[in-house]
Order: structure tokens, then sequence, then C-alpha cells
């Protein structure tokens, strides 16, 4: 039996501040000892370890009176090296460990890739400088909700609140380090998070950056006079409601063909990966059908006349595979004068005094879509299933406010005009009078 206080390196809740050198007196109980100090009153010792990861790891502490409070503190020594006996049994690790873990598994890729990267001094760079706090803390006991507060109190070298963009880079660095410590997306705390006043601004902007009808409209024609492969990808997006990496992914063999031969319906089955490049499943992880109208099935059978890909449906324009659709899309709109002509530089890209529509993305022409079914009152759940949400209120973000006259219109349905004429109503004196003699 080891009599040090060694313990794991990443073992750091072991501290132990007693300063005298400890001597074991007579033992009484398992891991409890009999011991005397100077004036010669009853005191006992108290030393519990356990065997982690193959180190020893030791809990002491000495001149205990009382061998009541001594198996107290015996019991809050064991249920301290079990639990992290457990934790290290399930792989878990403190943040300072995982970060090394994870700039290990980083670098290796790197190595393998043979390329020359400034990734990794990125991704150090700004986990050293933001998440220090975290280092004492287990994976298993880091929240959600823990991450958020952390990073959402961070601020620069001048006091001030970091930049959303920065907040959004830390949570990625974040999620990374739990991906290399082979935690999986549905467990991972930090997958997904997004900072505070980006949640604020994208749910305000998906209700008044969408188009009206007529703009839609405009925008599809001119596109058309245009770039004929731009107008095939914009319809595409506008009429299906589908995302950017589920319109790539379509292919020919996705289409459902009535008895004729006619195109009726398509399949929404894959997702398209930009980064492996190559075919996911969708981000609800379900399959779905969409049905086509006529103005869908003319394209279809004009693509199919000018197969440009054997296989996929919409032609592969280098700007929509480099990431550039909303590039595209905002100049088009510029082009058509449904938005004026923009020039500032990114860091003035939010402030009010610009419309919202000036910074329209690919993506909001699925908002579009949502925003002018809801308006026309169609149902819920059939344009939740058009969209392929996973739950309906996915679709509180595409809610825009109805005006007055559509207000007053609710008010004036409840009315009882037609239950004020005298000549409907019944005496029900009369009625009763008339039913005995009956």
């Amino acid at each position: 039996m080891a009599d040090s206080n060694d313990s794991p390196k990443n073992d750091s809740e072991n501290t132990n501040t007693q300063t005298e050198k400890f001597v074991h007196g007579k033992l009484v109980e398992p891991y409890i000892y009999c011991a005397r100090n100077k004036k010669k009153y009853k005191h006992y010792d108290v030393h519990f370890y356990l065997v982690i990861n193959g180190r020893q790891v030791n809990r002491k502490k000495a001149n205990i009176k009382g061998i009541q409070n001594a198996r107290n503190q015996l019991k809050e020594f064991q249920r301290e090296l079990w639990e992290l006996r457990l934790k290290a049994k399930n792989n878990d690790r403190k943040w300072k460990d995982a970060k090394e873990l994870a700039y290990r598994r980083i670098e290796t890729k790197i190595k393998l890739s043979g390329t020359v990267s400034s990734e990794l001094d990125d991704i150090k760079g700004t986990l050293e400088k933001h998440t220090k706090k975290l280092d004492e803390k287990w994976l298993s006991d880091i929240t959600r909700v823990m991450i958020q507060d952390h990073v959402e109190a961070l601020t620069n070298d001048k006091g001030e609140p970091l930049a959303p963009a920065t907040k959004q880079k830390i949570f990625g660095h974040v999620t990374r380090v739990f991906n290399h410590n082979d935690w999986t997306k549905h467990n991972n705390p930090a997958n997904g998070l997004k900072p505070h006043a980006w949640r604020e601004v994208q749910k305000n902007r998906k209700s008044e950056v969408g188009l009206s009808h007529e703009e839609v409209y405009k925008l599809i024609e001119h596109v058309k006079k245009r770039d004929r492969q731009w107008y095939y990808i914009i319809s595409f997006a506008f009429f299906l409601g589908a995302r950017s990496a589920e319109l790539y992914a379509l292919k020919f063999e996705n289409i459902i063909r009535d008895q004729n031969g006619k195109p009726e319906r398509i399949n929404i089955e894959y997702s398209w990966s930009w980064k492996k490049k190559a075919l996911k499943r969708p981000k609800n992880g379900q399959a779905r059908t969409v049905y086509l109208n006529k103005s869908m099935v003319e394209l279809i059978s004009e693509i199919e006349q000018n197969k440009s890909d054997a296989f996929f449906i919409l032609p592969r324009v280098p700007d929509w595979k480099n990431g550039k659709a909303s590039v595209v899309i905002r100049k088009f709109l510029v082009e058509a004068g449904i938005i004026k002509p923009v020039k500032v530089s990114k860091s003035d890209s939010k402030k009010s005094n610009h419309s919202e529509k000036d910074w329209f993305r690919f993506h909001d022409l699925r908002a579009c879509t949502a925003s002018l079914a809801l308006d026309r009152n169609l149902p819920i759940k059939a344009v939740s299933e058009h969209l392929g949400h996973s739950s309906l209120r996915s679709l509180d973000y595409y809610w825009r406010k109805s005006d007055e006259k559509i207000q007053k219109a609710v008010v004036d349905s409840l009315e009882f005009d037609h239950l004020k004429q005298s000549s409907k109503v019944v005496d029900l004196v009369k009625h009763k009078k008339k039913a005995k003699k009956a």
C-alpha cells in the first residue's frame, strides 16, 4: 500500500491540503487508523485508494476527531473515487485532456492528407484563449447551457462582447473537440449551438426577407431570359421548397411518372454533402415525395430534352458548387429591380439602415415557399410535409404578420348576423304548448 498522494496526471481533484507527514496508526476499521496527537487526544486517519487506469489514486486525511466523522470522510472519498473510476471506464476525460486528444487527431489527419494547413493552429489558439476556464470540467459534466452561457459571456481585449461570427467559430471548435473524443452527434452538447444574437437576427429575418408572389414571378422571368441554367435551379428551389443540398442531389431516377410516362411527383431521398462530395440522408433523416405542378412538368421535359448530365437533374453550375449561390441570386434581384445595389463591408452588413432583402440568400427561396403557402391558408401539416420538416414547430419562423383586412375578417366571421332575424327566433313557451297538444 502506497503512502504517497500520487495520482494520474489528469486527476486534479485529489488535492490534499495536509502539510504534516502522514503516519498510520493502528487499523481499527477498513481504511481508518487510530492516531494520537501531541495532546494525546484520540484522533483518526483515513486513507482510501483505488486503481484507476492502472494507477493508484489516493485520498487521505489525518487527525479527524471522532470515529463517526472518520466514517463520513471515508464515504466521501469512496464516492469520489468510484465516480472517477466510472468516468475513466466510459472514456470520459477532462476538457484539457479532451483538447489534447483532439489536437493529436487533427494533426494526424492533416499529415495523412499530405497538405500544409494552418487549421490546427487556428483551432488551438481559439480554444486555449476562450475555453481555459473549462479545463478542469469533465466532458460528461459540460452541458449545452454551460457552453452557451460561457461563450456568450466572453469579451475581447477592449471588454466588449465578441462578435456573433467569433462566437459561432468557438461553438464549431468546441463541437469538434467532442467529435474527436468519440461523442456521437446526438450526445454532443455543443452540436448546433448558435449565438443568441444570430438566432434573433434569423428569427426576424425569415419573416421579413421573403419575397411577394409577384416578386418571385418577376425574378424567375428575369432569370429565364438571362441564364437558362440558373432558371432551372431557382424554379426548382421555389416550387419544391427544397434545400440547396437536396436540389443538388436530385437524380432523374427520383422522378415518379404516371401511366402515360408524364412526370407526376419527385422523390427527395438524398442530400448532398459539400464537404465529402457524396450523397447523404436529408436533414431530418427521412425521404419525402413532392407533387409537381404544370410549370415543373414543363421544366423537367425541357431538361430531359437537353440533358447536361446523365444522372443529376439540375446542371452542375460552378458558382452553385462553390457556395456562391446567394451572391448570384442577389445579382439577379438587383438586375430585376427587386432590391437596390448596396456596396458595404462585411462589418456593416447587419446595419439597420439597409433593407432586409438586400441580404437575400439562396435558402430564402425556401422561406418564400413556406410563407406564401401559409399566406394562402393551406393546411399547416401539408406545408410542413412539403418542406420536409421534422416538426410543425419549424413553421413558426415563416409566419408573417397578417394585415388589418385579414385580422378584421377573422373578427367579422364570429358575428351572429345570421341569428339576428326575428322570424327565426323560437318562442319556447308556445313551442312547449304545441308539443303537449300533439
